[in-house]
């Protein structure tokens, strides 16, 4: 069933166009529902932007005893207030901002460091997205003057994601952004990614490339296995932020780590050769 809970800044965009909202639907005791259902692990999937109501919900679920999975930007694995909460109850924290399975931010943060593992520079980078779901309906938030303003947690997120690892990252043009919310796309995403840089000689190379992939499909597996990993640290009764699978899965974790080396540690943890 799905039941109500306080809305906060949940519809501070354009998705309250979308979202049915029953002002007469009284709120919900979100802690004591989750407590109820005896549920293991609380997913946070909220609209982005909504940073109090995420802080709310990742609080509701810690004091009902469930570990949480942040798929959102708002910072909740970076909260000292969250982080203490959930040492201190010996449940689990993974996050913040899941990277999809295949996704224009691992595609495009692949290609980036292929330049310095080959002995090249990236010196300028774009990536822009479009897409039809509900998650490009709220990214884009119109202001007073009519101008649509991408989400900045979001732009952060997905930045921090691409250009983390490279040794000149401080000096790379780096331009990422929801360009439009297309209606009739639904749950497709397009998005168009360019790298330039410098190879020997200083000879110049760009790389073009356009991927179209269903939305909600590219993020439904990794936030299974979030899950699952989830359930792991609760049984072991782990508590606070698991760092290999936030590396893994997240495009915010505390700590980025190469892919290959985040799964390395992922599969240690699981094998309970790594305690966190």
């Amino acid at each position: 069933p799905v039941i109500k809970g306080p809305v906060m800044d949940g519809l501070n965009s354009n998705i309250k166009k979308i979202i049915p909202l029953d002002d007469n639907q009284l709120d919900s005791d979100v802690s004591k529902e989750i407590k109820k259902k005896d549920v293991d692990v609380a997913v946070i999937l909220l609209p982005t932007g909504s940073h109090n109501a995420v802080k709310f919900y990742v609080m509701a679920a810690l004091n009902a005893g469930a570990c949480v999975v942040n798929g959102m930007p708002s910072h909740v694995v970076k909260d000292r207030e969250i982080v203490k909460k959930a040492e201190e109850l010996n449940l689990s924290l993974i996050g913040d901002d899941v990277k999809s399975q295949i996704g224009a931010t691992i595609i495009h943060r692949s290609l980036a460091n292929l330049f310095p593992m080959r002995g090249a520079i990236l010196d300028r980078t774009i990536q822009l997205d479009w897409g039809g779901s509900s998650d490009f309906c709220n990214l884009l938030t119109p202001r007073a003057n009519g101008k649509l303003v991408y989400e900045e947690g979001k732009r952060q997120s997905k930045t921090e994601a691409v250009v983390a690892n490279l040794p000149n990252k401080d000096a790379v043009e780096c331009q990422i952004s929801a360009v439009d919310y297309i209606p009739f796309l639904k749950n497709q995403k397009e998005a168009y990614m360019r790298l330039e840089g410098r190879i020997f000689g200083g000879a110049p190379v760009r790389v073009d490339i356009t991927m179209f992939v269903e939305d909600g499909n590219n993020s439904a597996g990794v936030i299974a296995d979030c899950i699952r990993v989830s359930k792991i640290a609760k049984d072991r009764k782990i508590g606070g932020v698991l760092h290999s699978a936030c590396s893994f899965f997240n495009k915010h974790p505390p700590e980025q780590l190469e892919d290959y080396v985040a799964k390395i540690r992922l599969v240690e943890f699981i094998e309970n050769k790594r305690e966190r």
